[in-house]
């Protein structure tokens, strides 16, 4: 095999492996499965008005949805 055939042969599947990932799949609720997350602030608190403040944000609206 020559070296363009091996670049067009990784291209290709490179390509089948963007379009199959961008698949739109059902999603199913799990029966009896329970989530916990975590989070850890850094001296600032999660009060901050910056990155844990965010962070803290988006904790709460994951629990909403």
């Amino acid at each position: 095999m020559n070296i363009n055939t091996i670049k067009m042969a990784m291209l290709g599947m490179i390509a089948i492996f963007t379009v199959s990932s961008c698949a739109v799949r059902s999603e199913t609720k799990r029966v009896g499965c329970s989530t916990r997350v975590g989070i850890v602030f850094d001296i600032g608190g999660k009060n901050d008005r910056s990155f844990n403040a965010a962070a803290w944000e988006g904790v709460k609206r994951a629990e909403k949805e």
